[in-house]
């Protein structure tokens, strides 16, 4: 995900968040990754949620944003800010990366995107401590322009909770909006999975109207472990951000197994 700065210039405007991701190539992102025929509408909720919408089921409008169309991108920056200035460019802006050379590859590609809409981007690659201290809204982030960031198709109301509520300290993208917020609490309350479930894709219907982040890919990742191991079922991690070691002690191994099969 690209997170962008909704209460500044020139993110505030919708329309410019919606050219942004006209004008980003998600496909190339997912051959650069391997991921390569996963699905490219997966923002706010990923196929298989009960409250994921059909692509072809969206309005036209919406549909065109998991796409890409970088002609319609540059007619929505021309209608918003008039013809490039001198340099060439609708507007210069700023992302911010972690010091991995991954990240940095993929802004180098973003970068390059970007200039075929006419918008000149910096790259910004920071260590791990600016990072956090730049993009973590304390009450608000410092960082300029946008961020890359990151977003779990896992439990979608708990991802729109910690980074699309005014408060939650997730909220790169500074974005407010008191509806969703209210819709997104009722739906973290409420204990009728049905209702949980219709509340969740209001909040997301909203959202995705709102567009306030930049979706770009998949990153697939598969977890493999031997026959033996025991009481284990692919997880990554059981609590917040603890890793993977609390796992650890539930597992067992089948040691008959191992020998069995020559180990």
């Amino acid at each position: 995900m690209v997170s962008l700065r909704n209460d500044q210039a020139p993110f505030d405007d919708v329309k410019v968040r919606r050219a942004m991701s006209l004008g980003t190539d998600g496909a190339e992102f997912m051959l650069l990754f391997r991921s390569e025929g996963l699905p490219m509408d997966y923002f706010p909720f990923a196929p298989g949620h009960p409250a994921y919408t059909p692509l072809e089921e969206l309005p036209a409008d919406i549909q065109a944003l998991y796409g890409y169309d970088p002609d319609l991108a540059m007619e929505i920056l021309t209608e918003v800010f008039g013809p490039p200035g001198d340099d060439g460019f609708f507007f210069k802006t700023k992302i911010t990366v972690e010091p991995s050379p991954i990240e940095l590859e993929v802004a180098s590609v973003l970068k390059d995107q970007w200039s075929k809409i006419n918008v000149e981007l910096e790259i910004n690659q920071v260590d791990e401590i600016t990072f956090v201290a730049e993009t973590y809204p304390l009450p608000v982030p410092t960082y300029e322009g946008c961020v890359l960031g990151s977003w779990s198709t896992a439990d979608p109301l708990r991802s729109m909770l910690t980074g699309f509520t005014s408060l939650a300290t997730g909220n790169v993208d500074c974005y407010f909006n008191p509806e969703v917020d209210d819709i997104l609490f009722r739906a973290d309350l409420e204990l009728d999975e049905a209702e949980k479930t219709r509340l969740t894709k209001e909040a997301g219907a909203i959202i995705r109207e709102d567009w306030p982040t930049l979706p770009m890919y998949l990153d697939g990742s598969r977890s493999y472990w031997w026959p033996w191991v025991q009481n284990y079922y692919g997880e990554t991690s059981i609590t917040d951000d603890a890793g993977f070691c609390p796992v650890i002690k539930y597992m067992w191994l089948d040691l008959d197994l191992k020998a069995e099969m020559g180990y």
